[in-house]
């Protein structure tokens, strides 16, 4: 009867000793693991943030380098560009209105592109030359973070946002 009292003693006193090795490793391994997807987590909410801050950005931007530069053309104080060459042709696909502004940390690149307006006969509508109140459309895109605007960077999909804006010889630009 002894010898059955000693042997529950002594797997008692096993049990007292701790956790074995192989529970430590699983137990570390399981915390790793959460760690790990916390971070990548929050780097991830970290991504989103700055994508829709700078998303909000370039959509203030896009409108205001078509107001700049509308402003210029209508004064005729864009380089290159007159107020009659913005309404006599449409801009070249290989040489739109091309820039970048630095804001903050970031470098938001720009292209517009401007297109004469047409109905279905192919008329310009707003009228001809003579009538001075012709239509163009102003297209605008801006983009960051990649060289490329129709390129996706992993993770975040494409940065880039645009805009449109119609506008005609007759309209005043002066602020």
């Amino acid at each position: 009867m002894s010898r059955v009292v000693w042997n529950i003693r002594r797997a008692s006193s096993r049990s007292k000793l701790g956790f074995s090795v192989a529970e430590l490793v699983i137990c570390l391994g399981l915390i790793a693991i959460m760690s790990l997807s916390i971070v990548a987590l929050i780097l991830q909410l970290i991504r989103g943030s700055d994508k829709h801050s700078n998303l909000a950005a370039g959509n203030v931007l896009a409108q205001q380098i078509i107001t700049e530069k509308l402003q210029s053309i209508y004064s005729d104080s864009e380089p290159g560009l007159t107020k009659d060459q913005f309404f006599d042709n449409d801009s070249p696909p290989a040489a739109p209105l091309e820039g970048f502004v630095l804001l903050g940390t970031t470098e938001f690149t720009y292209q517009m592109t401007y297109q004469t307006v047409v109905n279905s006969g192919g008329v310009p509508v707003g009228g001809n030359v003579a009538e001075k109140n012709r239509l163009k459309r102003v297209d605008i895109t801006v983009w960051w973070w990649t060289d490329d605007p129709h390129k996706a960077r992993f993770g975040s999909g494409y940065l880039r946002t645009t805009a449109t804006r119609f506008v005609n010889e007759k309209m005043d630009f002066d602020v």
